[in-house]
């Protein structure tokens, strides 16, 4: 009854009727309604494009999360030192223009084609217990390398990093890497699967 009675009151010394009042509510909430339903829109674009970048990060680190080099500290039974490094590339491609730096140096090769088991690459003596080094210790060597797609990637005790994004162009209406590596992986396919071919024929 009261909320009647200011009604009365509010619409006789204002002048205004009762349906002005009501389109203004519908109005007020009208505009909340779209205002919130914006804001829900713009979160949700938000939460898509994220989840786009991640997936694109874990499509472009697939192969050279694969990729690693290490050193392992050994004695050998007549009490030599000695420090082996070994490399595996775990994933179905090659990867290419490799520099690997280990206590011993560095040096470059061209490719490293998919090694499921760990391979050697060289033994070398060194007197690890003069460095302190725990003949436990797994030590990572430093990896640079270029992936089937033509991206730069090093690989240290920190962690793996993108150097640097393969230049794509336009070929038949898809990108691809114009890297030297993105060549040299469609020959090695090509050198696969004619290998394979003449398997299967002999």
């Amino acid at each position: 009854m009261l909320s009647v009675l200011v009604h009365q009151v509010t619409v006789q010394n204002t002048g205004v009727k009762p349906t002005e009042i009501a389109t203004v509510v519908v109005a007020f909430f009208a505009l909340t309604a779209a205002t919130w339903s914006a804001l829900t829109a713009h979160r949700t674009g938000v939460r898509q494009a994220q989840q786009l970048q991640e997936a694109r990060d874990h499509e472009i680190r697939r192969q050279a999360a694969q990729v690693a080099a290490w050193s392992v500290p050994n004695m050998d039974n007549d009490g030599t030192q000695t420090i082996s490094t070994y490399i595996v590339n775990a994933s179905s491609l090659p990867v290419f223009t490799l520099e690997l730096t280990d206590v011993g140096g560095t040096w470059n090769f061209a490719v490293q084609e998919p090694t499921p088991e760990p391979r050697l690459m060289r033994a070398q003596d060194y007197d690890w217990s003069e460095d302190g080094i725990d003949p436990s210790e797994i030590r990572m060597a430093t990896l640079l390398f270029t992936d089937a797609e033509g991206n730069r990637w090093v690989r240290d005790k920190h962690g793996l990093w993108l150097l640097e994004r393969a230049k794509l162009q336009q070929v038949g209406g898809r990108s691809v890497g114009t890297a030297a590596a993105q060549r040299s992986a469609s020959w090695w396919r090509r050198g696969r699967q004619s290998s394979a071919a003449n398997d299967q024929t002999g």
